[in-house]
């Protein structure tokens, strides 16, 4: 990569997404600022999602993510003035296992500042263990994503609580409440960043499955969440014309549009999955990775996911004709209780002194 691809690289995440506050925000402001630890910059709607709903939660307190890509300013302001940071948040995804920015972090949390956990995956084995057990060693809030997570994190922090996934905060009844299934539309996504196994074989199927769709006269629309499934649905689109690719949703609402206008919806990416759940849209998730386990268990859909070795066109068409008896058991009632909680923690971790 040249210096000329790499400055415009730093220029577009530190100063064109609208990541970070300017100065005079920070300066003029009785605001709290909080140091968020989440991935960010790679046009990856389900980290700005997260991120979105960070923000939504802790507001009108300023978040600032402390990455690689930073303003200048920004960047100065943080390694000069760290006493101004409240607190520690740490994002959504799958984050607790590498551990990067550890100078700014552990310094940050020698000053005793609490931590919220904003629905964190873990990984099963730990990297930097030593230095994630000092970030749970003194005031922490909020949660992991599922069970799996937690089971995960146990060995250096036993009473870690499950609040659901990060997006979740974002959960409303009305979304839940006014979902229109009698739509045509069925919605694909295919996309991650890196291979799994039988993925060729799933693909496969789900492309006999999409066929059957088309011959049926349904309408299918590939839905994007980051460049590299743009790529997958352009892919998709040669091999069958009549598929509509969408553009990537700038944000949660604009994606829930989307999917209120779908009556079914399968994919690899997680985080079109919790839109699925979030609109009450029947799914199919392509569990490809332990979070789509984690993420379906801690709301008992665990029913809704498939993994790619089990994939086959007659039981996909076999859960799409039956999409209308979708059973969404006490799933509402488990996604508010998380919700709240992750409302009251965020609460507790602002006015913690």
């Amino acid at each position: 990569m040249n210096i000329i691809v790499k400055l415009g690289k730093f220029y577009r995440y530190a100063y064109k997404m609208g990541h970070f506050p300017t100065l005079k925000e920070i300066f003029s402001t009785d605001k709290k600022i909080f140091a968020y630890y989440g991935y960010l910059g790679d046009n990856n709607f389900g980290d700005e999602l997260v991120f979105e709903s960070a923000k939504q939660i802790f507001k009108p307190n300023i978040l600032i993510p402390v990455r690689r890509f930073m303003p200048f300013s920004i960047r100065l302001f943080c390694y000069l003035f760290k006493s101004r940071f409240s607190g520690v948040i740490i994002g959504g995804g799958t984050l607790i296992g590498p551990f990067w920015d550890q100078g700014f972090f552990l310094e940050l949390l020698s000053l005793k500042r609490p931590v919220y956990v904003h629905g964190t995956g873990v990984h099963k084995i730990i990297d930097c263990s030593t230095e994630w057990k000092s970030v749970f060693s003194g005031h922490v809030y909020g949660g992991v994503r599922g069970s799996l997570s937690k089971d995960n994190l146990f060995p250096i922090y036993p009473p870690a609580k499950i609040t659901g996934d990060a997006a979740f905060a974002f959960f409303d009844r009305t979304h839940w409440g006014h979902k229109a299934n009698g739509h045509n539309n069925v919605l694909v996504n295919l996309g991650t960043h890196f291979e799994y196994d039988d993925q060729n074989s799933s693909r496969v199927e789900l492309k006999k499955f999409i066929k059957s769709l088309i011959d049926g006269g349904y309408s299918v629309q590939f839905l994007p969440l980051h460049v590299i499934d743009t790529q997958l649905g352009v892919q998709l689109q040669a091999e069958f014309p009549e598929i509509v690719l969408l553009q990537q949703p700038d944000n949660f609402l604009s994606a829930v549009n989307i999917f209120q206008n779908c009556s079914f919806a399968i994919g690899e990416r997680l985080h079109f999955t919790v839109m699925a759940i979030l609109t009450k849209s029947p799914f199919i998730s392509l569990n490809y990775g332990k979070k789509h386990e984690d993420l379906l268990q801690s709301i008992e859909l665990s029913h809704a996911g498939l993994q790619p070795g089990s994939f086959s066109v007659n039981m996909l068409d076999t859960i799409f004709n039956s999409r209308a008896t979708f059973n969404w058991g006490n799933t509402e009632n488990i996604i508010s209780a998380f919700k709240e909680f992750q409302i009251v923690e965020a609460s507790d971790f602002i006015t913690k002194k």
